[in-house]
């Protein structure tokens, strides 16, 4: 994964594809591992409170859809500023941020499972996280275009940035 980040950074020209299948690898990276962790703390918190008896709340489980609901709307209105970032460290910032808001999802889901929720609640979860992952791909496809027309200014004995 760093090899091809590091041409990302320090290519002097870069087309669309090449931009797009770094960002699009960065945020299926970033998205997965806060779902993989979620759900490790889930199974860890569900471990420690072995003997407990599960009691689902529909309040509960209806306002953690409505946290996702805003966190996929705050997401969504981010998204739509993409036009206003320049430059290919910028793109792969807001790659990443934006994974961060999409994949949050995954940590009221997380809850949910962890406390037994029960219900339609938790294919709305289901459903909204799947969205999520969909609606940030599609926005990392215009970070691509961004990234693609920035040409990083190179001069003669001066090494790309990115090589530390």
């Amino acid at each position: 994964m760093l090899r091809p980040l590091r041409r990302y950074l320090g290519a002097p020209h870069l087309d669309e594809h090449a931009a797009g299948s770094v960002l699009r690898a960065a945020y299926a990276v970033a998205f997965m591992a806060q779902v993989v962790v979620a759900t490790l703390v889930a199974i860890l918190v569900r471990l420690l409170a072995t003997g407990q008896s599960p009691r689902p709340n529909d309040v509960l489980t209806w306002m953690l859809v409505v946290f996702s609901v805003l966190e996929m709307a705050l997401a969504g209105v981010l998204s739509t500023r993409l036009r206003l970032v320049k430059g290919r460290r910028a793109a792969l910032s807001t790659t990443l941020m934006i994974a961060t808001l999409y994949g949050s999802v995954a940590w009221f889901m997380a809850l949910a499972l962890a406390t037994e929720q029960r219900g339609i609640a938790l294919y709305v979860l289901l459903l909204l996280l799947s969205a999520g992952y969909a609606l940030g791909f599609l926005g990392v496809g215009r970070l691509a275009k961004v990234a693609a027309a920035e040409q990083p200014p190179t001069t003669a004995g001066q090494a790309p940035e990115g090589h530390a």
